[in-house]
């Protein structure tokens, strides 16, 4: 009877916005459930999909163990159009902070019975890279350990749906950012580009370092400020055939070649 009633409840929730072309549908922000009722969700959604001839825009939000699982599942993967990182991050010590999924916790009580640890920009980078590198056709959204300028370097990681400030100064910059992959990151300075795109690179040590060398077009660099993308002074033109050493304006700067 159970099963009756929540596949009821799955559907109806479908059905109210069905005609909401850029709705989400994620099982719940604070879910840490087992893996079976994950599955079942996602196969009652397939199930009205081939009924209705609807797609739905699926988000997977587990804790760690659960959203691999669901992966590693060729149908239920290529259910999933977002995955959610919300429930787990990589920790300073090289460690991962993962609770289980199915324990009948909230994301909230974990911490009182294990070792949440602390995370920093480099788990950022590597846990959005990791999975948007993996599963390619999917977007990732990081939302999960708190870290100094974690919203860049997720977004040039990777994700998608990042917090970062819009201004017109910064020309064709959104569009440009959603076409670039991550090229490279360290303890100060994380970069995306494309050949014939551009590059972004946020960094917090005045310094950018860019490999152009298998890129010889020639490119506007502007600096801007990472907190409102203002501009900080006036583009300049650069060529690309070589490695770039770029002096920042200021302590911590994004980069933008376009």
């Amino acid at each position: 009877r159970l099963v009756s009633y929540h596949k009821k409840y799955v559907r109806k929730s479908l059905e109210a916005v069905e005609n909401g072309p850029n709705v989400i549908h994620h099982i719940g922000l604070e879910y840490t459930g087992p893996a079976d009722f994950m599955k079942f969700w996602i196969r009652t959604i397939i199930e009205w999909e081939k009924e209705t001839g609807r797609d739905v825009k699926l988000a997977l939000n587990a804790t760690k163990d659960v959203t691999d699982e669901i992966l590693s599942d060729p149908e239920l993967c290529a259910a999933v159009d977002v995955i959610d990182i919300r429930h787990w991050y990589y920790r300073t010590d090289g460690g991962l902070y993962a609770p289980p999924g199915g324990v009948s916790l909230a994301p909230r009580q974990y911490p009182r019975v294990m070792d949440a640890g602390s995370t920093d920009s480099g788990c950022v980078w590597k846990a959005v890279k990791e999975y948007r590198q993996r599963y390619p056709d999917k977007a990732v959204l990081y939302n999960s350990g708190r870290a100094d300028g974690a919203s860049w370097i997720a977004a040039l990681a990777g994700a998608s749906l990042c917090q970062l400030p819009q201004n017109p100064e910064a020309e064709g910059f959104d569009q440009r950012l959603a076409l670039m992959e991550p090229i490279s990151g360290s303890e100060s300075c994380w970069a995306a580009g494309k050949a014939g795109t551009g590059y972004a690179a946020y960094t917090r040590s005045a310094r950018v370092d860019l490999d152009l060398s298998t890129d010889k077009g020639s490119y506007r660099l502007l600096w801007l400020d990472p907190a409102s993308l203002k501009a900080l002074g006036k583009a300049v033109r650069l060529h690309g055939g070589k490695p770039l050493s770029l002096e920042a304006p200021a302590a911590e700067c994004v980069a933008y070649l376009y």
